[in-house]
């Protein structure tokens, strides 16, 4: 199969080869028909098929943005009388640029406009197609101008956006493109739409040049909300001016277009809303976002200059039935949204919380209202659409944060439940919750919902938190035995059932509700932060540590880490507080249960595991792209958890630090003397107790310094063995013990010291076992009355009937030595690896010290080479600036001989020129008489024949005259 692939493959691209150098042929055979001016038809008929090959094929979309763009360009500079053939050239171009979806490869469109854009003129000359002097132009022309403007754009090159900044007023050119017709008017909304998103000078420009004012012109003649799509546009485009843009946003107050929106918000009617509409709608919610929640710059005051002339315009009214009417009719998308912008609404404005405080809304078609926020709550548990429920538990969540008056009514309208109230019948915001817990139709998702609410109403909130440590449910339905009736029940024993069983239901592999189990555990940190009566309730609730400790071993199995996690911050809250000076044994008991459940190396583990992951998360957003993969509970786990926020996160780090001060503390307790000298019962009982919690101690200690030597060699503590936990999961990582390096000489020590201590133990614990047999036979016989039979007809004597009990704790205190001394021998295993490798190290050390000192003795021989090699070269410089010295001394004699030689020379040329200018003057001299000479007897001639003329009646003035002039 896989050559057949192959052979398929090669083929195709054989094929698609083949037809790309046909295409590429063919639109240069095309391109020298349009070439040709003599055959004007066959001009265009060469045109109208290129425009259809390009549309087509890619190839032949390269091959026209390759060896095309030049002369379609031309024709469309130098034929523009030839309005066919410049439409023909407009629309070739703009099908060379189309966008076609593709999966991979090259992006024929986005070169081609790169190409074209990045020739200057192209752009201007297309802008030239569009000025205003252009209008008498046929309209054709400047709508596939705009378009091949969109097309450009819409590759999102930043060239385009540079020449049209450039062109002499080319903003204002496109935005008068708004006033033409629908045609134009609909493709210059989507080239600015386009244009907006890539240069923030284009934003300002089309502002000042009257874009607000254009674009409520065109959705108020459109029909507002209820007009069609290029309302759509309109809005789109306002939201892209308005965007990451402070001057823009100040302007749109400014030119009052703020009260607008909650007009164009505003339902007129009750009819059902169209598809269309909602996306309008949603835009103009959209541009609500930028106003008022998208503040970068904080001297901004956004309550003054945005909120509050927003609300007194109706916004609130607006967003009001757009988020709940008639109970959720409108679109849930568009139902979220709107609950959005109340949430941005009610954060930045005190007068926007009490409006939702007393803000009632239509329940149903009968006419019936409810609260708005028992609406949201409503929203929040219940709604199907995971946005509309996101944003429900976002406005309780603003409308109970920095507002404790707000938290505190809601929290009091919860109270004991008595009855099952009566379906049908109206309830207030804590009855609904109150049933959200304990309902007959209640589910893991709507539970785990209901701790999400809880967790908002407990948060910062010592009141509400006393509140729900009195909540009681009378005639609960417990999850696992259908409808029966159970007697009353404490909120937080309600809390541990449901825990089980959502964990549960992710164990047997239900995803219905896979986030209730954090949702659950997030609501309980937040109750036991700082109230330790709510810690102290749960530590001392019937089976609720057992049940804890269990589920924190589902991270041990291979579960979610984080579920474990969080489960060791509830089991470390109790500690704490059992810990305190009112009950300094409650902690003990805690670390010993811990010890025996979970394992104290695990449990530290999980700690510093939800510590640093803390630390991650506020660097990770909430909004993340799930991974769908075998691990989704730990991908919605990881997304929880950076949805908590960094409050939570810090608050967990605090918990996390208080824990393992505490296990520290109770590490470092001291170890009372044992000994087996009074062998009377009181004693042995005494003996025996505390033999038995130094044991505990001592499996403590072995942790706590086998926790510290890995945490300072930079090793993760899962790597240690929990040998103090018999549970299966310690002997999973009982392997990875051996690759521990000694951090330190006192730890060593530490390790003989407590390999001592755990042999004394055992001494003592195999004395005391021998002794309670001796101590029975030694027992004085029974001084009084016989003892009376008992309805057995057997004696009942009281020391006889101990001794079994002393004999199964003897036993038992047997075992637990021999467990203390198999991890005695582990221990000392451990140790010896470390030794070994201390040695190892330490050997390795003195290798690469050895290889310093070797390089360090020849980095010395290069220096010493090198500084030997610098006198040389320094003596040769010397060298070389004598002999330069000598050679600038002969140099400067030589210039000097050379300027004597030029002085004589010039000497003797100057004589030389004065003899022949004076020969040459005495030369014009004798040329001179001989001239004057030569004219004197000219002249007597002359004056000759004048008289012999004169005699013979000749006008010899006139004679001469004439002769003068030719």
């Amino acid at each position: 199969m896989n050559f057949l692939g192959a052979v398929g493959r090669t083929a195709r691209n054989a094929l698609r080869t083949a037809e790309g150098s046909e295409d590429d042929k063919l639109v240069a055979q095309l391109l020298a028909r349009v070439a040709d001016k003599e055959q004007v038809e066959d001009r265009k008929e060469a045109l109208t098929q290129l425009c259809e090959t390009v549309s087509r094929s890619e190839q032949a979309q390269l091959a026209l943005g390759s060896s095309g763009f030049l002369q379609l360009c031309a024709i469309v500079q130098y034929e523009q009388a030839d309005t066919e053939m410049v439409q023909g050239s407009l629309e070739a171009l703009v099908l060379s640029m189309a966008r076609r979806p593709r999966t991979k490869g090259q992006n024929p469109a986005a070169i081609n406009a790169e190409l074209f854009a990045r020739a200057h003129g192209n752009v201007q000359l297309v802008m030239g197609l569009l000025k205003a002097g252009q209008q008498m132009q046929n309209p054709h022309i400047r709508l596939h101008a705009v378009r091949l403007l969109a097309a450009i754009a819409g590759t999102g090159t930043p060239r385009l956006s540079e020449a049209i900044l450039t062109s002499p007023q080319g903003v204002a050119t496109l935005m008068d493109l708004l006033n033409d017709t629908e045609a134009i008017r609909n493709e210059a909304l989507l080239l600015m739409t386009a244009l907006a998103t890539t240069s923030s000078e284009i934003q300002k420009n089309a502002a000042s040049e009257g874009a607000f004012q254009r674009l409520f012109g065109i959705v108020r003649d459109e029909g507002g909300a209820d007009g069609g799509i290029v309302v759509q546009d309109c809005m789109q485009l306002l939201n892209n001016l308005l965007q990451d843009h402070q001057g823009n946003q100040l302007l749109f107050r400014e030119m009052g277009y703020l009260q607008s929106l909650p007009a164009f918000l505003k339902l007129q009617g009750t009819h059902a809303i169209s598809k269309q509409t909602a996306a309008n709608l949603s835009c103009g919610m959209l541009t609500l976002h930028w106003l008022i929640a998208d503040k970068k710059v904080t001297s901004m005051d956004t309550n003054d200059l945005f909120v509050a002339p927003l609300l007194q315009a109706g916004c609130f009214e607006a967003l009001q039935m757009l988020a709940l009417p008639f109970g959720g009719g409108s679109p849930a998308r568009l139902r979220a949204q709107a609950l959005g912008c109340l949430a941005d609404l009610v954060k930045m404005s005190t007068a926007a919380h009490e409006k939702l405080m007393s803000a009632k809304v239509v329940a149903s078609r009968s006419g019936a209202q409810t609260m708005l926020l028992h609406a949201v709550l409503r929203a929040a548990l219940y709604s199907d659409d995971k946005d509309e429920q996101h944003a429900a538990l976002a406005l309780l969540t603003a409308f109970c944060q920095k507002h404790a008056e707000g938290q505190e009514a809601l929290a009091a309208t919860l109270l004991p439940t008595t009855s099952n109230p009566q379906p049908g019948a109206p309830r207030t915001f804590g009855e609904e919750l109150m049933l959200a817990w304990s309902g007959r139709s209640t589910t893991l998702q709507v539970v785990g919902r209901a701790a999400s609410i809880s967790t908002i109403l407990l948060r910062s909130s010592a009141a509400s938190k006393q509140r729900f440590l009195n909540l009681t449910f009378q005639n609960q339905v417990q999850p696992d035995q259908g409808s029966s009736q159970a007697p009353s029940v404490l909120l937080m024993q309600l809390c541990i059932t449901w825990l089980a069983q959502t964990v549960n239901a992710q164990l047997a592999g239900v995803r219905a509700a896979p986030e209730a189990p954090f949702q659950l555990l997030h609501m309980l940190i937040t109750w036991l932060l700082d109230c330790p009566p709510a810690a102290m309730l749960l530590a001392s609730m019937q089976g609720a540590m057992s049940t804890l400790t269990t589920m924190a071993r589902i991270r041990v199995q291979g579960k979610s880490d984080l579920l474990g996690e969080m489960i060791a911050v509830c089991l470390g809250q109790c500690m704490v507080a059992t810990s305190s000076q009112a009950a300094p044994s409650g902690g003990s008991e805690m670390i010993d249960l811990l010890a025996e459940k979970v394992g104290i190396a695990s449990y530290l583990e999980l700690v510093s595991n939800l510590t640093q992951r803390c630390a991650r998360s506020s660097a990770i957003s909430a909004e993340s792209p799930k991974k769908e993969d075998s691990s989704q509970q730990a991908s919605v786990g990881e997304m929880f958890m950076a949805s908590t926020g960094p409050e939570f996160q810090a608050a967990v780090g605090r918990i996390c630090q208080q824990v393992q001060e505490v296990i520290i503390a109770a590490f470092q307790e001291p170890r009372p003397n044992l000994s087996v000298q009074d062998m009377d019962e009181t004693g042995l009982r005494q003996q025996f107790t505390a033999l038995e919690r130094q044991l505990q101690q001592l499996q403590r200690r072995s942790h706590a310094l086998l926790l510290e030597a890995t945490s300072k060699a930079n090793i993760p503590a899962a790597a240690l063995a929990d040998s103090s936990s018999q549970s299966q999961h310690a002997r999973n990582h009982s392997s990875d013990t051996t690759q521990l390096p000694v951090s330190s000489k006192p730890q060593a020590d530490a390790f003989r010291e407590l390999m001592q201590q755990t042999a004394g133990i055992s001494n003592s614990s195999r004395l005391l076992s021998q002794s309670i047999p001796c101590l029975m036979m030694l027992k004085p016989p029974q001084v009084g009355p016989a003892p009376r039979p008992d309805h057995h007809g057997m004696l009942s004597s009281m020391p006889d009937a101990r001794v079994p009990q002393l004999e199964a704790r003897a036993a038992s205190m047997e075992r637990r030595t021999a467990v203390a001394e198999a991890e005695n021998s582990s221990l000392q295993q451990q140790l010896q690896s470390l030794q070994a490798q201390h040695l190892a190290l330490q050997q390795r050390s003195v290798s690469e010290q050895t290889q310093l000192k070797d390089q360090l003795h020849r980095s010395e021989e290069k220096a010493r080479q090198a500084q030997t090699s610098a006198q040389q070269s320094q003596t040769e410089l010397q060298a070389l600036s004598n002999a330069y010295s000598d050679l600038e001394a002969h140099a400067f004699s030589l210039e000097g001989q050379l300027k004597g030689t030029d002085r004589s020379q010039d000497r003797s040329v100057e004589e030389h020129i004065a003899a022949a200018v004076a020969s040459m003057e005495q030369e014009a001299e004798e040329t001179q008489n001989d001239l004057m000479v030569c004219i004197g007897e000219e002249q007597q001639k002359v004056e000759r024949l004048s008289e012999r003329l004169q005699h013979m009646g000749v006008d010899v003035d006139k004679l001469l005259c004439e002769v003068g002039d030719e």
